[in-house]
Formats: structure tokens, sequence, C-alpha cells
């Protein structure tokens, strides 16, 4: 009998020792339940920045295809005005020579009339 009552003690005390242990770990799971869900909302939130740099990088690159193609363009205009203000210095070289030539006939016209 006094067997039988030490083992019912030892049970009991097992008992107790498992049941504070159950409790210790479900205390455990709330926490990682827990920072489970405040991870998930930080990773919601990180999600969300990087969408946000994502649209901004690509509103950049837009940007500058757009600032690319006035730099083209302006580039192609330069071009245009440069060749033109080369033929128009070349006309004016052409007419400065002739000009020239009617100087020298015109000297010789008025050395004939005096």
């Amino acid at each position: 009998l006094a067997q039988s009552e030490c083992d019912r003690n030892g049970l009991k005390e097992n008992v107790d020792s498992l049941q504070a242990s159950l409790s210790n770990v479900q205390e455990e799971c709330a926490t990682l339940t827990n920072d489970k869900e405040g991870m998930s909302v930080e990773i919601e939130n990180l999600n969300s920045e990087l969408d946000e740099a994502k649209e901004a990088l690509s509103a950049a690159a837009s940007s500058k295809a757009d600032v690319q193609l006035k730099l083209e363009e302006n580039e192609s205009r330069l071009s245009k005005a440069l060749s033109d203000l080369e033929e128009a210095a070349a006309a004016h070289q052409l007419v400065d020579g002739e000009n020239a030539g009617f100087r020298e006939k015109l000297e010789l016209v008025q050395a004939q009339l005096d």
C-alpha cells in the first residue's frame, strides 16, 4: 500500500511537471505566433517599400529615356545648324570673292574714265 502511495505521488509529480512543461510550451507558441505576425507585417511593409522603389526606378528610367531622346534631338538640330552655318560661310566667301572681282572691274572702269 505504501508502495502504491509512492507510485501515485510520483505519477502526480510527473503529471504536474508535464503540465508545467505544456504550459511553458503553450506560452512559447503564443510568443512565436506573435513574432510571426509581427514579421508578416514587417514583410508586407518591406514589400510595399520595394514596390515604391521599383516604381520610382521605373519613373527615373523613363525620365532618363526622355532626356536621352531630347539630347539626341538637340544634337541633330545642332548638327543641322552647324551644317547650315558652314553653307552660309561658304556662300559668304563666294559672295566676297565675287564682290572683290566686281571692285577690281569697277576700279578699272573708273581708271579708264579718269
